[in-house]
């Protein structure tokens, strides 16, 4: 008798599995002939550019990168990327898409170096994505050939005068004055904006060195 009992639920166990098996097959056949469905499940899944955008700088650049590399590629987004992109989802920007950004930005004849460092930014929030398994391919990759048209920097940077620096401090004083002690600090210490973002207290040393006054 317990012989025919086991028997009886083992050919319910194996009947529920193929039950299974018919519905999971049954839903593939719906979404093939059905794709509107199988683009709502995509959109659910597929975060907008801007929404994704926030979220690959609070888990990946503020905590992978320098402070001053995050807040640089906070700029990118901010300055290039999220205008272009900003509501669009994420898995429907395509490649001529990226190429039509990099277009925009020879057009508003960016250097060639500030078109590489916003197609960075992108290709690594892209590159993000695959990994979290929002995406198969990246549109972004690959991509470096098109700057070439770019203008490239004719000369380096010269240095501001006495006079111009004085004339500067003073504009900062009337028109800015909370960022007064950040330009005084550049111009003095001859500092880089990603090395002025970057300072911390102890960087700094406030009256005399009485450690050191010998």
């Amino acid at each position: 008798m317990c012989e025919e009992q086991d028997s009886g639920g083992d050919s319910r166990i194996g009947l529920e599995h193929a039950a299974g098996q018919r519905d999971h097959a049954v839903e593939l056949l719906v979404l093939d002939q059905h794709p509107a469905q199988a683009l709502v499940r995509a959109a659910e899944k597929a975060p907008s550019f801007e929404t994704y955008a926030d979220r690959w700088l609070k888990d990946y650049a503020r905590i992978e990168c320098k402070t001053s590399t995050a807040d640089g590629y906070e700029g990118v987004l901010t300055q290039y990327l999220r205008p272009k992109f900003g509501k669009k989802r994420l898995d429907e920007i395509r490649l001529d898409d990226v190429k039509a950004l990099i277009n925009d930005l020879i057009g508003k004849e960016l250097s060639r170096n500030t078109i590489r460092n916003a197609l960075c930014v992108i290709r690594g929030l892209f590159n993000y994505a695959i990994e979290e398994g929002l995406l198969e391919s990246n549109p972004a990759a690959r991509l470096g050939r098109f700057t070439r048209s770019a203008k490239t920097a004719d000369a380096k940077g010269v240095a501001l005068t006495t006079r111009e620096v004085q004339q500067f401090l003073k504009a900062a004083q009337e028109i800015c004055p909370e960022y007064y002690p950040l330009f005084l600090m550049a111009v003095r210490a001859g500092l880089r904006r990603g090395e002025l973002v970057a300072l911390q207290w102890g960087d700094l040393q406030l009256g005399e060195d009485t450690e050191h006054s010998d």
